[in-house]
């Protein structure tokens, strides 16, 4: 998934990675959103530099310099869910940047926020759809009532 979305695009413009100071980016990217190289519209130099960005990254967003978003996921609605959530904490962070400088979030808890039991919970086929973006979440629907999936429970 590709876009130009705003806060996102003014990162990439800086050359400047988002820093992973929220337990939301911690969850979702597991770490910070990495900057890939500047590359020329019209060869596979972006794909190339898409990947060699992401490779050993955990991110399923590049912020490619100069350019914009592109993300990654196990299909084009998970692509899409990155990409919002992007732009979402790009806004965030800058926000964030107007009063001082963000804490970042020290490795091991965005370690344990990234590996966490519930989001590797298996993926049921009665997902919970979040109320703000109306995709599909990647936790099962049971999962605010009960500690466990409706699929792990049998």
């Amino acid at each position: 998934m590709h876009t130009h979305s705003t806060y996102a695009s003014v990162w990439a413009a800086r050359a400047e990675p988002i820093p992973c100071v929220l337990t939301a980016m911690a969850d979702e990217f597991g770490g910070d959103i990495p900057v890939g190289p500047f590359a020329i519209i019209g060869d596979d130099a972006i794909g190339r530099g898409i990947v060699s960005t992401l490779q050993g990254h955990r991110s399923r967003a590049v912020l490619m310099r100069n350019h914009g978003v592109f993300t990654i996921g196990a299909n084009a609605r998970d692509a899409v869910k990155a990409a919002v959530m992007c732009e979402d904490v790009a806004r965030t962070v800058h926000l964030a940047r107007q009063l001082g400088d963000p804490l970042p979030i020290p490795a091991e808890s965005v370690d344990a926020l990234f590996t966490r039991p519930d989001r590797l919970r298996p993926a049921c086929s009665r997902q919970a759809r979040s109320s703000r973006t109306g995709l599909r979440s990647r936790r099962c629907h049971a999962a605010p009532v009960t500690s466990r999936c409706c699929a792990a429970r049998g």
